[in-house]
């Protein structure tokens, strides 16, 4: 099996293969022997890097958009994928482009092309790649989607340093089109301090429940003398603290040079011990209580205790 040269993208494309002297019958010999992967009409991988999912959906958007005939910018979830723009649950079975048109949207087999004017201000470039903006990227993303993946993808392009004014002006702007009432409510509730897509859901399915109060975000604990204790996810009033999946959040790709798990989950309870000395009580949820809608009950319960509800 001949060597196949990849692009500086990661790509192997038939027409640098076939101009090097490859067949189309060496090529298809190689992707049934495993040595090659078709993620596009014309462009390959080679399997043997063991690209992960989202690196192979990356790869795949981007073979899409460097094929693409015409300057339609890549657009809505497969432009945040270009931004690493994290969202709750994305879709990436299609490539998301946008038009320019005020119609002539379509869906075809692998790709979704929606139909939408778009300014100057709209687009701009990733690695070569003409794609939407990240604020005309959030916009669109909350707009196809729920109240709780607009949250998430607005909290996620705060964080990246998203003009939230922009965002509305873009918002007001699409004033009695479909679902846009509850992109406008989740650009309200939206906070560059929700650190991941986990307390974004978190923080969409407390605000789905008006009777649990709205938490403080990130807030900072410190002992009477000055000493720093801890900062938490979610907090009401000094009396509760909320933490989603702290064992994951403190452990993982965060420990510290080094350390192990079992020097982290230390560390955690030590750091829970003193927020406990100081009278207050920690609950936690996980991915699965989101999932399952467990959130509200574990909350309210939590206030019941400490005299919150």
């Amino acid at each position: 099996m001949g060597d196949f040269t990849e692009d500086s993208d990661g790509l192997v494309w038939r027409s640098v293969a076939v101009a090097r002297g490859h067949s189309d019958e060496e090529l298809r010999r190689a992707v049934r022997a495993g040595h090659l992967h078709r993620i596009w009409p014309g462009a390959y991988v080679l399997t043997a890097h063991r690209h992960p999912r989202d690196d192979l959906a990356h790869l795949r958007l981007t073979a899409a958009a460097r094929s693409c005939d015409g300057i339609m910018p890549v657009s809505h979830v497969s432009a945040a994928l270009l931004h690493n723009l994290p969202l709750l649950k994305p879709s990436h079975e299609k490539v998301h482009f946008t038009n320019g048109r005020a119609s002539g949207g379509r869906i075809e087999s692998r790709r979704h092309i929606h139909a939408g004017l778009l300014l100057p201000r709209d687009v701009t470039a990733v690695n070569g790649i003409a794609v939407t903006t990240i604020e005309r990227t959030a916009v669109d993303t909350a707009q196809t989607g729920t109240f709780e993946q607009g949250l998430a993808v607005f909290d996620s392009a705060l964080r990246l340093g998203a003009d939230r004014d922009l965002m509305t002006s873009m918002v007001a702007g699409r004033r009695g089109r479909q679902r846009i009432a509850h992109a406008r409510l989740a650009l309200t509730s939206a906070d560059r301090l929700s650190e991941t897509v986990g307390e974004s859901w978190s923080r969409a399915q407390m605000i789905a429940c008006p009777d649990i109060p709205r938490p403080r975000l990130q807030h900072v604990f410190y002992s009477a003398d000055g000493r720093f204790i801890a900062r938490v996810d979610f907090d009401w009033d000094g009396r509760l603290v909320g933490e989603f999946d702290g064992l994951v959040k403190y452990g993982g790709g965060l420990m510290k040079a080094g350390q192990t798990p079992n020097d982290v989950v230390i560390a955690e309870k030590i750091r829970e011990d003193r927020l406990r000395q100081m009278g207050i009580e920690i609950v936690r949820w996980t991915w699965a209580d989101l999932v399952n809608g467990n959130l509200p009950t574990i909350l309210r319960r939590a206030m019941v205790r400490t005299g919150i509800m």
